[in-house]
């Protein structure tokens, strides 16, 4: 029988050889909240496709993308997402991963992190694998960490991160911790993985709004965007019509489109329209009665006849 440091050497081995489907992988030895140690994970058609294929696909060894923003509404599996990325970039990816969980605060930062941390506990083949600590896990081997970082910028500088797990980055009210943790040149394939639902503040400055208006304009080669937003926002199979009736009946209009729509909110009353070809098709969504709307149009790069 091999022992978890051989184990750890062949799956890298592995996975550098491309002989391992990391998603079968993960559906055979990772076992979220929930359920029982004999019942791993089965990951939705489209979670695959547009979530985590992108994630592990490689082009000659590299990948293509080095950011990759998920926006989804709540319940739509988003921890789950994070935590199984958490857990290929631990043992799949980089030979001396440093896996990082960010958020706005450390608690939220927890969530992917805790949730992992549960999974691997639950997970006859793969907790041999690691020594678990409060903020931190460690591959047995000493090549690899994965650790829960404060939102203070200044303990965060110098670190090497093979790949940082975001969660709401709605809640970054700065880019002091995304720019803590820049990528050294060193790394061959280091990534930011992003999930999060939208945010208030829809100005140029903010983190996320920054990141969502580059990936909705194609504007980042290196930047891959999944943004479900609307009443089909919702691709999760549990995400019921009941549940999003229920769930609108307990808050507030522009509160339930937020959260469970992924529509993005600056006020009690207001929303934002972010999606430049409904102007120049002269089409709009319907008006909420009540609402309260600005209307702005920006000329920067564009040549028009003069308006009537």
């Amino acid at each position: 029988m091999r022992t978890p440091a051989e184990v750890l050497r062949a799956l890298n081995l592995a996975a550098r050889q491309g002989k391992i489907n990391t998603i079968t992988f993960l559906e055979q030895n990772f076992i979220p909240e929930g359920h029982s140690p004999s019942e791993p994970i089965q990951c939705e058609p489209w979670q695959k496709e547009h979530i985590l294929k992108p994630v592990f696909e490689k082009i000659g060894g590299k990948r293509p993308w080095d950011t990759f923003l998920i926006g989804l509404p709540k319940k739509n599996g988003k921890s789950t997402m994070g935590s199984c990325v958490a857990t290929y970039a631990l043992f799949l990816d980089d030979p001396y991963p440093e896996v990082y969980s960010a958020a706005g605060d450390k608690d939220q930062a927890k969530i992917i992190f805790n949730y992992t941390k549960k999974a691997f506990k639950r997970s006859s083949r793969l907790r041999p694998l690691v020594k678990i600590y409060k903020d931190v896990i460690e591959r047995v081997d000493g090549n690899g960490i994965y650790r829960v970082l404060a939102s203070d910028s200044s303990g965060n500088h110098g670190l090497n991160p093979s790949c940082v797990i975001w969660d709401e980055l709605w809640n970054q009210s700065s880019y002091d911790l995304w720019e803590a943790l820049t990528f050294s040149p060193a790394r061959k394939n280091p990534f930011h993985f992003i999930v999060t639902y939208a945010g208030y503040s829809s100005h140029s400055g903010n983190l996320l709004w920054d990141l969502y208006s580059r990936g909705m304009a194609n504007e980042d080669p290196r930047q891959y965007t999944f943004w479900c937003s609307g009443p089909e926002a919702n691709r999760a199979s549990w995400v019921t019509a009941e549940y999003l009736e229920s769930q609108r009946r307990r808050v507030p209009d522009h509160m339930f489109r937020r959260l469970h729509y992924n529509e993005w909110s600056v006020a009690e009353a207001t929303k934002v329209f972010r999606v430049p070809q409904e102007c120049y098709q002269g089409t709009f969504q319907d008006p909420v009665p009540g609402a309260t709307y600005a209307a702005g149009i920006d000329l920067g790069n564009i040549v028009i006849s003069p308006l009537v």
